[in-house]
């Protein structure tokens, strides 16, 4: 009976104080703020490169029946950045006349500029009024380059030919680095 009342009083003698423990801090971290695809690749890129002026001009030289017509679209950008222009008229006599271009221009280290281009462009025909015996009604050209300019100075892209008539239209690209 003594061991059980040592084991009693041993159960019920008070426990030793507890040590004292410093008070739990807490740490949020706010979420990463969002961040998207094209925000990256400018970060990556670093400060904005010069605008670039680029200029594309169509020329169309007809057969004797249509009359010979020339097309300058001039569009200015930052490097490496693209550029779109979307023109169309719509004619009861014509028809529908797109004139679409995408260009994307790189300043490159030795400062010659690349250039992806792409162009669309088409041009109604009145086979009555001109006299077209055929009855061609629309002629367009759609093309895609990547091209190397030295600044300032034009280039021809392009001549393309009819693949029915003697129509020609020459594709001329001239791209220049503004200054500051």
């Amino acid at each position: 009976m003594i061991a059980m009342m040592t084991l009693v009083l041993a159960l019920q003698a008070p426990a030793p104080p507890a040590t004292p423990q410093a008070p739990r801090t807490t740490v949020v971290t706010p979420p990463a703020p969002v961040v998207y695809a094209d925000e990256l690749d400018a970060r990556r890129r670093g400060p904005a490169g010069p605008n670039v002026r680029v200029e594309v001009t169509l020329s169309e030289v007809g057969g004797a029946s249509a009359p010979a017509t020339t097309k300058t679209v001039t569009v200015t950008t930052n490097d490496d950045s693209w550029a779109k222009i979307r023109t169309q008229v719509q004619s009861n006599t014509y028809g529908a006349a797109p004139l679409n271009i995408d260009v994307l221009p790189k300043v490159q280290p030795n400062g010659g500029i690349l250039i992806t281009l792409t162009l669309q462009y088409s041009q109604g025909r009145n086979p009555d009024s001109e006299g077209n015996p055929d009855r061609i009604m629309s002629v367009g050209l759609n093309q895609s380059a990547t091209i190397l300019l030295v600044s300032g100075k034009p280039m021809t892209l392009s001549q393309s030919a009819d693949p029915i008539g003697d129509r020609k239209v020459t594709v001329e690209v001239k791209a220049t680095v503004m200054k500051d």
